[in-house]
């Protein structure tokens, strides 16, 4: 298993047991330890992808939909398919730069 999988797992479980813990304080050092992961996550892939793409420019435009069409979604509920296509789009466009990155 190489480190993304195992971050993607970690992550995956971290946030399960986050679901399914009732303490709210234990709730709440997850989180902060989910925020954590996620700001170490980011410091890896800005210090190793190359922002000189065009893979590298969709994908953070996709991204900027993405949070974008999740936003609009917390304020409407009902749109939540329209949430769903974008971030579909958001990972087309990231797994895109993963190839683009993975191939260099």
């Amino acid at each position: 298993m190489t480190l993304g999988e195992m971050l993607a797992s970690f992550s995956r479980q971290l946030v399960d047991l986050i679901q399914s813990t009732n303490d709210i304080v234990r709730k709440r050092q997850l989180r902060d330890q989910l925020d954590q992961l996620h700001t170490l996550v980011g410091q890896l892939v800005d210090a190793n992808v190359s922002r000189a793409t065009a893979e590298y420019a969709a994908a953070t435009q996709g991204i900027q939909a993405g949070v974008a069409a999740i936003q609009d979604a917390q304020r409407d509920i009902a749109k939540i398919a329209q949430t769903i296509d974008a971030i579909a789009k958001t990972l087309n466009a990231l797994e895109q730069l993963a190839k683009k990155v993975a191939a260099a």
